[in-house]
């Protein structure tokens, strides 16, 4: 059943006539188990089969045998799994030379082999640039035309061979060294504990660094060797202009990875206070969207539409985020799209300040209480105390105890939360932390102003801390400044 699930609708009467050809599949019982199980299409669930009953169906006049049964599906699942490699390798054209190279050699028709091989080296050669992948290949079918003709070659001829397959190893190494060089520089910048010696291994690659020809190894060498540990609006201008003028040249993994590390710089810029970074971050991610360099097969990332959401909504875009959410919260994982369209619609009603929150906080109360976590269950959390603590600030007549619940119940949550990192959730501790301290505080008066004044040092000194920007927000506006 796992595997009939990998048909596409299109691919259904293909494999059938797969099944009933002699030449794929000679057990003809497999044609007739999969126009049965068909009915079980697309999902093909274990639900409501009996596989006693199949066999009845199959062998009416024969005793159930549990072995010829479960050789049966044997035989079907291994079907799908020969046509699913075989449709791959018709769209596969590289990988069939290659397979008939081998058959060549096998067959003794050497001066074949070499033709394909020399035929497939110039069409290669002759592009004005070769991919990563296609710089390994065109170094591998040097190689492989070089041990074949190691015998009939003059020596200056194997020599350039040689060279030429050294070059373009040289190439597909160098780029694809820079490129993990770029993802594991950034990824130490958010896992605590984890170091990289870039200086050394830039060094490692100097002799290279020259003879880099492809548009991202240049950008990934440019990025790294001029790394600060300060944030410089200069530089990322730098890298962001670079990034526009090659990007029809890139990889799509490129533009994937390098739109990242600009971000990831706008991140740094904000950390720094730079002004107008918000406005540097939407661009870029709206320039991932036009360019559909955001999406992977089709899906979204949880923490990519979540920081859409709140950099729109930082700029108070807030018509661009209620398009973006209808737009896109469907690309999420299916399992996560309620809680994920309930936050960011939440979330843009309470900084819009519509009366559409009222409607919502109950069910942000639901989903909150709900056993089945997602990723957002935390981000939903987040927002349920921010609304109970204005409510307890703006009204505190009525001495509701909402806030105070929220705040214990948030703080055995997060206690209780073991998919997030450490460093994630302590960020996470110190916001309901210092929210708590700031509500014990209220109402805001004389005889506290120098608590007060304490508690907004205390929160400036914090590097990691979620929601900074709205704590010190509230603190401004409850002391009237």
């Amino acid at each position: 059943m796992e595997n009939l699930r990998l048909l596409d609708p299109e691919e259904k009467k293909p494999f059938e006539r797969w099944l009933n050809s002699p030449w794929c599949n000679t057990n003809k019982k497999c044609v007739e188990l999969f126009r049965i199980l068909l009915r079980y299409y697309p999902d093909f669930t274990t639900d409501g089969v009996d596989v006693q009953k199949l066999y009845r169906k199959l062998y009416p006049d024969k005793a159930y045998r549990h072995k010829s049964m479960l050789n049966l599906l044997s035989n079907l699942s291994l079907e799908v799994e020969n046509f699913l490699v075989h449709q791959e390798l018709k769209q596969a054209d590289r990988l069939r030379s290659d397979l008939l190279r081998t058959v060549y050699r096998k067959k003794g028709k050497i001066g074949k082999e070499a033709k394909s091989l020399r035929e497939e080296i110039d069409q290669l050669a002759a592009k004005d640039q070769q991919t990563e992948a296609e710089h390994l290949h065109l170094a591998q079918l040097y190689e492989r035309l070089n041990r074949q003709e190691v015998t009939r070659l003059l020596g200056q001829l194997k020599i350039s061979q040689l060279q030429q397959g050294q070059y373009h190893l040289d190439q597909y190494y160098v780029q694809r060294k820079l490129r993990i060089l770029a993802e594991q520089h950034a990824w130490t910048q958010v896992v605590k504990g984890e170091q990289l010696d870039l200086h050394n291994e830039l060094v490692s690659l100097k002799v290279l660094i020259p003879v880099i020809s492809s548009p991202a190894g240049q950008w990934y060498y440019r990025y790294l060797s001029r790394y600060s540990s300060e944030a410089n609006l200069d530089f990322f201008l730098e890298c962001q202009n670079r990034f526009e003028e090659v990007f029809p040249l890139l990889e799509q993994k490129d533009r994937t990875i390098i739109l990242m590390l600009l971000i990831n710089e706008t991140a740094r810029l904000k950390l720094a206070s730079v002004p107008g970074v918000l406005e540097l971050s939407l661009s870029l991610y709206q320039f991932g969207l036009r360019e559909n360099i955001l999406l992977y097969q089709g899906e979204m990332t949880p923490r990519t539409f979540a920081n859409i959401v709140s950099t729109a909504n930082g700029l108070q875009q807030y018509e661009y985020t209620k398009t973006f959410i209808m737009t896109y919260s469907g690309t999420l994982e299916e399992s996560i799209q309620r809680d994920a369209r309930l936050w960011a619609v939440a979330l843009t009603a309470y900084l819009e300040g519509t009366t559409e929150l009222i409607k919502l906080a109950a069910e942000l109360s639901e989903r909150q209480g709900s056993v089945n976590t997602t990723t957002f269950s935390l981000r939903i959390s987040v927002l349920l105390t921010q609304l109970r603590f204005d409510a307890y600030w703006q009204d505190e007549e009525v001495l509701d105890d909402a806030f105070w619940k929220q705040n214990d119940a948030f703080a055995k949550r997060l206690g209780r939360r073991k998919d997030y990192s450490p460093k994630h959730i302590q960020a996470l501790k110190r916001f309901n932390d210092y929210t708590r301290k700031l509500a014990e505080l209220l109402p805001f008066t004389t005889g506290n102003r120098e608590r007060f004044k304490a508690l907004s040092a205390s929160l400036e000194q914090e590097k990691s801390i979620h929601a900074k920007g709205w704590l010190l927000q509230r603190m401004k506006m409850i002391a009237g400044e």
